[in-house]
């Protein structure tokens, strides 16, 4: 009797799975209460919808509310003191160790985007080192004119995002995303169509300002739905995280005698 030839088993020749992209999109000013996820107010449908196959934190806290010490604590994994300083503006050129040098370090093309206007509090020259292979505000972006002084519009960005996206498939990238439009004076993009929000979910004392709050975000989150629609298309889903968060929260005078943020720890602030 002779055994048959022994098989061979065939050599893996399983391709290692590329690193993921990671889009780090910061939403001005907003916070859990003024979303869909907060219950009052359907502003997120899209962030909503995202949700179902996302994974969720709902207590999530920034210690301070202000822009600039939450862009060093998201960058910088650090915890600026609690007063009225931005951290980017008395410590320009401080020695840490950066998220985006991390990604880039790991062969990552890396961006800072934002329609706003990095001339303030120092971002400009903060950002600078900071591993971010480039670094754009609303000078940057392909829109006409500044809705206000802080910069252009929220699909502005979104834009940027879409081209940045697509620009190089084959490398993985980090991309920091910041919003504007829901900074104060809170200005809606031209031609938007007005939602009623409030009805009597809020007895705020200047309903005028929530309002158009609301609207704005609820603009902002139509917008975004051009950026997971781009990832889809370009075939990243799987292999693209997207994180989500707000900066700080944002206060209307109710339920506490507090306007905009930074100046309290209320939940509404932070």
């Amino acid at each position: 009797h002779i055994a048959p030839p022994r098989r061979r088993r065939a050599a893996a020749t399983r391709q290692p799975r590329r690193p993921p992209n990671v889009i780090l999109l910061v939403l001005e000013s907003v916070a859990l209460r003024w979303t869909t996820f907060g219950g009052r107010y359907d502003t997120t449908p899209t962030l909503k919808a995202e949700a179902a196959q996302a994974t969720v934190f709902d207590n999530l806290y920034a210690h301070v509310g202000r822009s600039s010490n939450s862009l060093a604590a998201i960058l910088l994994s650090v915890y600026p003191r609690l007063d009225f300083r931005d951290f980017t503006e008395a410590y320009p050129r401080v020695q840490r160790t950066s998220l985006a040098a991390v990604f880039r370090d790991r062969g990552y093309r890396t961006a800072f985007l934002t329609p706003s206007d990095l001339s303030w509090a120092g971002w400009e020259v903060f950002l600078q080192s900071r591993g971010f292979d480039e670094v754009r505000d609303y000078r940057g972006m392909a829109c006409s004119e500044q809705i206000s002084s802080w910069g252009v519009e929220d699909r502005c960005l979104v834009d940027a995002l879409v081209e940045y996206i697509g620009r190089d498939p084959d490398t993985p990238f980090f991309a920091m995303a910041w919003t504007q439009q829901t900074h104060h004076p809170y200005e809606p993009s031209p031609g938007a169509p007005v939602v009623e929000f409030l009805h009597d979910h809020e007895p705020v004392p200047d309903d005028y300002d929530l309002e158009r709050y609301l609207n704005v975000l609820h603009g902002t989150d139509q917008a975004l739905a051009r950026m997971f629609a781009a990832i889809r298309a370009a075939g990243l889903a799987d292999d693209t995280i997207v994180v989500v968060v707000g900066d700080h929260g944002q206060a209307f005078g109710y339920p506490h005698d507090s306007y905009l943020q930074g100046r309290t720890a209320y939940e509404e602030d932070v």
